[in-house]
């Protein structure tokens, strides 16, 4: 659960019964009280992306914590995922960023992103060939291959059934994006 007073994490019993809830608060460590993405990667950890204090690991016992003075380029962070490498992506105000475990990449409007704003991430396609599709305020971008520095940023130019850059623009910003086939 989240929301603007920190998290909440829920504890059940061997029955599947609520028996513990535990409240995730500046108190306990997380860096802002308004949680805006949240994600549990692939070894238990909880990841918590807030407005304005960066992005949160919480470990079960302990937060860490990551802002502009680990490489994040901004303290918002609206969206988490997990990649198949074990890789963090996170959205941010000032581009898409992916944490290999020890520093941060960041891909911006100059990497081929339509803009900076990055609102939205979403894995989408078969494992082992999945492009993380990247929404900003000014449309779509898949990103595919990354492998250390190197990969690609594609526009979304639509085909028959999708809208391109040019058509969401003329609508709305991405805010949610969503994958029909997982």
């Amino acid at each position: 659960k989240a929301g603007n007073g920190g998290a909440c994490r829920f504890e059940r019993d061997a029955k599947g019964r609520f028996t513990r809830r535990v409240k995730l608060t500046e108190k306990t460590g997380l860096p802002n009280p308004i949680v805006l993405g949240m994600l549990e990667d692939s070894k238990g950890n909880l990841w918590f992306g807030t407005d304005g204090g960066g992005i949160a690991r919480y470990d079960g016992n302990a937060f860490t914590t990551y802002d502009e003075r680990d490489g994040l380029p901004n303290a918002v962070v609206w969206s988490i995922v997990e990649d198949s490498g074990g890789n963090i992506w996170c959205s941010t105000f000032k581009g898409v960023c992916r944490f290999d475990g020890s520093s941060f990449l960041t891909l911006d409007a100059g990497d081929g992103l339509p803009e900076n704003t990055v609102t939205q991430l979403r894995l989408v396609g078969a494992e082992g060939r999945k492009e993380l599709m990247v929404g900003t305020l000014q449309g779509l971008a898949a990103l595919t291959g990354w492998k250390g520095t190197e990969g690609h940023s594609i526009p979304f130019d639509g085909d028959a059934t999708r809208l391109s850059n040019e058509q969401l623009r003329e609508r709305m910003p991405v805010f949610a994006l969503y994958n029909s086939a997982t």
